[in-house]
């Protein structure tokens, strides 16, 4: 009966099709299987979205692989393609003499892969030119077959043919573009051509360059990119009156100092209504004052910031000031390796100025793998920011990074950021206790425990918090060691009971330091006094962790909860 009941329940067309959302491609694929009915419902959605692996050996010469693969190319919406298995375009244009309307001719999106990009290895080294001629010419075709198309991600070596740009510039229907490289673009002209056939698309609205580019004044004026932005500007309102602008943009990144007029060109166009962005690399040559003021007068939606690398964070920061300072009202600033460096007597430009002039405004803030970030910045984002929901300062560089927070500086001032919903921070117990004081050692020790007090009092004041990472720096510039922190999160002799009210606590995240003399005690205040908590993080020896009755007693109590043990890096 139970089994009669279940098959008429999954009869039912749309309850199928709502659990088949829950199913990975190779249990989709076996219930496929099933029968007739559950094949001829669940084949479209197995086929919308056709992603090969790259790192899966799938024998494609197979006559049945590429058979169902033929069979299927109407049903195909999405295409995400490795680099290495580039030939599928081939299959892709597949042109039936049978039966013409078996064809891939209804994508939404198109993307090409390549995992290693990432580690400096370009996707096209292993193919002759004659190869990426072919590829171009087959790609040129697949997308003339799909003109409604809206998402594509190509690798630079597709836009220096003519084929692929000619049909590129007939996707009208196209709303996001990325090109990507892992090598510096050293000529102009496929760059230049590639935006003579895209800047005029009327849907455009998102354009990211992932790739370097040096321009050579020699071969490309000034006058000459004025003369194709102002074209393609024409262009795209005559093809639509009603076009929209791009609202999300990030340029090539450039060798600092090099001749680069093209972020300014852009910026001072009608093309842009931008929302997001990454901050442009702008030459040497180019005025602050004069950027400010057309950032004032061209952005005024901007509210979602990018920072580029690393070596231009250091290198540009007073363009990237008054960028910021031309800004309006910035909602978000995020950056991987960020590095707000002061050379010599020069103050640190980023951060400060991102503070001084959008503090009433930032809502997130997120540094992934951090570089360097100054402690005192750091407490004037949480101190003066009142609608900050997320900060997120922390990195996996461990001796080289220079981000931790020190106690001193989360002791100077009350924080404002009671809208705080994530949190990471990487902690320096470091203080300086003035001489001229004249504490005698017991005095210093009463103060140094009410500065560590204040820390923890400061995070437990933040009751709508849901995601909490602790970590301790490790810099070459910490005096502390990680045993000194290894009390701070206990009731006897450390601080745990001042963050009692983070009862919307969903994530805990914390490495050995915190977590090695914690006990029952210290489980049982988690368990009653943190009852939204579903996940917790502990980094350092696994077999140590795991044999400790404390935390078996807390998944006892919790059988839901998620405890993960990480190896210590």
């Amino acid at each position: 009966m139970l089994a009669n009941a279940a098959h008429t329940v999954l009869a039912t067309p749309e309850l199928l099709l709502l659990v088949s959302a829950h199913l990975a491609p190779h249990d989709l694929a076996q219930c496929l299987r099933v029968c007739k009915d559950w094949s001829h419902q669940l084949e479209p959605i197995l086929w919308a979205d056709f992603c090969p692996k790259e790192n899966k050996h799938e024998s494609w010469n197979d006559a049945s692989m590429r058979a169902a693969l033929i069979r299927n190319l109407p049903l195909i919406r999405t295409a995400k393609i490795p680099v290495t298995k580039v030939f599928l375009l081939e299959l892709l244009i597949h042109d039936s003499e049978t039966d013409p309307s078996a064809r891939c001719t209804n994508l939404t999106r198109l993307e090409f892969e390549n995992s290693r990009v990432e580690i400096g290895i370009s996707p096209f080294t292993h193919f002759s030119d004659d190869d990426v001629d072919l590829a171009s010419d087959q790609l040129a075709t697949l997308l003339e077959l799909n003109d409604r198309l809206t998402h594509l991600k190509l690798p630079c070596e597709f836009i220096d043919t003519d084929a692929p740009l000619d049909a590129l510039s007939n996707l009208d229907h196209l709303q996001h573009l990325t090109v990507v490289s892992p090598e510096d673009c050293e000529g102009n002209g496929a760059i230049s051509n590639f935006l003579r056939a895209c800047l005029p698309l009327p849907r455009l609205t998102e354009l990211v360059f992932d790739l370097d580019q040096t321009w050579d004044k020699h071969t490309w004026s000034t006058r000459k990119l004025r003369t194709i932005i102002q074209k393609a500007s024409k262009e795209r309102f005559s093809r639509n009156p009603t076009a929209t602008k791009i609202k999300s943009l990030r340029l090539p990144s450039n060798c600092y100092g090099k001749w680069n007029p093209l972020p300014l060109l852009l910026l001072k166009s009608n093309l842009l209504d931008l929302e997001s962005c990454e901050i442009p690399c702008f030459d040497e040559a180019t005025d602050p004052q004069e950027l400010e003021r057309v950032v004032r007068e061209q952005c005024l939606n901007l509210k979602h910031l990018t920072c580029p690398s690393l070596s231009q964070q250091e290198q540009d920061g007073h363009h990237m000031a008054a960028f910021l300072r031309g800004c309006s009202g910035i909602q978000s600033f995020a950056s991987k390796y960020f590095c707000d460096h002061a050379h010599g007597f020069e103050p640190r430009r980023i951060m400060s100025t991102l503070v001084s002039h959008h503090y009433k405004t930032l809502e997130v803030l997120e540094l992934m793998q951090c570089r360097q970030m100054n402690s005192a910045d750091q407490q004037e984002v949480l101190s003066r920011c009142r609608q900050l929901k997320r900060f997120w300062v922390m990195n996996s560089l461990g001796w080289c990074s220079s981000i931790g927070f020190k106690f001193e500086d989360i002791w100077s001032k009350d924080w404002a950021c009671m809208e705080l919903t994530k949190l990471g921070l990487t902690l320096d117990q470091f203080f300086i206790i003035n001489p001229a004081l004249g504490m005698r050692e017991a005095e210093e020790k009463e103060f140094i425990a009410n500065v560590a007090r204040r820390v923890y009092t400061q995070i437990g004041r933040l009751q709508k918090l849901e995601v909490l990472a602790l970590d301790i720096d490790t810099s070459k510039r910490s005096k502390a060691k990680p045993s000194d922190y290894a009390w701070d999160l206990t009731l006897s002799k450390g601080w745990l009971s001042e963050m009692a009210g983070l009862r919307r606590l969903k994530s805990l995240s914390q490495p050995e330091a915190f977590w090695s003399k914690m006990g029952h005690a210290e489980v049982e205040f988690i368990y009653e006094h943190w009852p939204s908590l579903k996940e917790i993080n502990l980094q350092g020896h696994i077999l140590q962790m795991s044999a400790q009755s404390p935390w078996l007693w807390l998944l006892s109590k919790r059988p839901q909860l998620q405890l993960v043990f990480k190896h210590a890096m």
